[in-house]
């Protein structure tokens, strides 16, 4: 199961992204950064009813899976959540 995670970033903007570990890993693990765009409640920890954030959140635990670290990262590309 992912963790939610959330920080601000440097000009005071929340960002929300999903932490996607291997079950049961410890030490040093590669990682991948995931970043799409969407609001915050499309990063909820679950599944999505849209097909590509069900395709991207199975994709992330695919990685995690192979031994990968994921840190999931929604950013919105300047558009703002309004």
């Amino acid at each position: 199961m992912p963790e939610k995670v959330t920080w601000k970033a440097p000009d005071g903007t929340t960002v929300h992204g999903q932490l996607f570990r291997p079950a049961g890993a410890t030490g040093k693990r590669p990682a991948v950064v995931f970043v799409h765009g969407g609001p915050p409640r499309q990063m909820l920890l679950g599944f999505s009813s849209m097909r590509y954030y069900a395709n991207a959140y199975a994709l992330n635990q695919y990685l995690a899976s192979r031994g990968f670290v994921v840190l999931s990262v929604n950013y919105r590309l300047g558009i703002g959540y309004g």
